[in-house]
């Protein structure tokens, strides 16, 4: 993928400005990098590692700290061999060589090569990167081979319990990458200065996804109820993100706004489309809502009344804290204004609900709605 290779060339060219590579250097690389040694103490901290009887390491440079500490610590080390060239080798700790087992001649030389049905199950998983994101989406120095050795771990179940980490330098943890189907993500990034783990920021970025597929961007099989095969739009998903069914399940599950609606085998949006779908809601079952919005907008809206603009419905919400949220979107200093729903109701304007946290209408007339003070 282009957009892939200019982001390995940034941070390559990033990380020679800045002095950061070292030997063997970054360029085409998983860069070995200043602070590798660090990065690899911080890891060690880490439950994950330290519960861990048998870890797989990648076998690029910038891991061989991890490597030798984990021998040092006595525990196996799985390692595969460079472009998988020779499967898999298990290293087994041997008091006062772990440095040289920690290499890749070392490796050799003290580990064993066993095929993959031979490993043992694998608890904590050490990978490289060139580049990774908060959300926990990697890109490899571009060869798939840290992909083809997760999977094969995968497809033969010795990494089914395990949680992925990557060491890597500060300035290869960026904001977002691009993902193919194939890619794996990763669930702790260690670098010589921080820790972060990604699940809450993978699973924010996923929603996100999952919003904006559902409600503005369908397949064409979509419902004229707003509903998408699950399946299929899992297989939408995953052009971007590596999720399983499972985890869609989840998402949908613990989201507090909900926002989404399983039927059968079959998703949906429950509000917020800007793409014409019919939906049928309860009855408002409130006498007052709240809508958060800036003070310019708030002065139109109190002479025009509320308006869908680019979505089908006006959202409304149920508390002034709820609205001064949703507000908080448009600017620092938001203003609540009251609609009364009750009045609304009784003249015949529809207002129903979404949502626990979400009322719809197509339009509030100015004469029901006030400042909250």
């Amino acid at each position: 993928m282009e957009e892939k290779q200019k982001i390995r060339e940034t941070i390559w060219k990033k990380m020679r400005t800045q002095e950061i590579e070292r030997f063997p250097y970054a360029w085409g690389r998983i860069p070995n990098f200043e602070g590798a040694g660090k990065a690899a103490a911080r890891l060690t901290k880490l439950r994950e590692y330290r519960e861990a009887p048998v870890i797989f390491v990648a076998p690029d440079t910038p891991q061989k700290p991890v490597r030798m500490q984990a021998l040092r610590d006595g525990k196996t080390v799985v390692m595969p061999t460079p472009r998988l060239k020779s499967g898999f080798l298990v290293i087994s700790p041997q008091k006062g060589k772990e440095k040289h087992a920690a290499s890749i001649r070392g490796a050799f030389a003290h580990g064993k090569k066993v095929p993959v049905e031979r490993i043992p199950p694998i608890a904590f998983v050490v990978q490289g990167a060139v580049a990774v994101d908060r959300g926990g989406n990697r890109v490899g120095k571009g060869g798939g081979y840290g992909d083809r050795e997760i999977a094969l771990l995968q497809k033969h179940e010795k990494i089914s319990q395990a949680q992925i980490a990557v060491t890597v330098h500060d300035v290869q943890v960026v904001e977002f990458l691009p993902q193919d189907r194939w890619d794996f993500t990763v669930d702790i990034i260690v670098t010589p200065t921080r820790m972060l783990r990604t699940e809450a920021t993978r699973q924010k970025a996923i929603s996100k996804y999952m919003s904006y597929i559902l409600r503005h961007h369908p397949p064409e099989s979509i419902s004229e109820d707003g509903f998408i095969v699950l399946d299929e739009f899992i297989e939408l998903l995953q052009s971007r993100y590596t999720v399983s069914k499972e985890a869609v399940l989840s998402i949908v599950s613990c989201d507090t706004k909900g926002r989404f609606q399983i039927e059968g085998e079959k998703i949906r949006a429950l509000y917020g489309h800007s793409y014409p779908v019919s939906i049928e809601f309860p009855c408002a079952d409130v006498d007052v809502l709240y809508h958060g919005t800036s003070p310019e907008a708030a002065r139109q809206i109190l002479q025009e009344g509320l308006n869908s603009r680019d979505r089908q419905k006006v959202h409304l919400s149920p508390t002034p804290e709820s609205a001064r949220e949703v507000g908080y979107r448009h600017c620092n200093n938001p203003v609540i204004l009251k609609i009364n729903t009750q009045k609304a109701l009784i003249q015949g304007i529809i207002i129903e609900k979404a949502s626990k946290s979400v009322y719809v209408a197509d339009h509030i007339p100015p004469e029901y709605i006030t400042f909250y003070r």
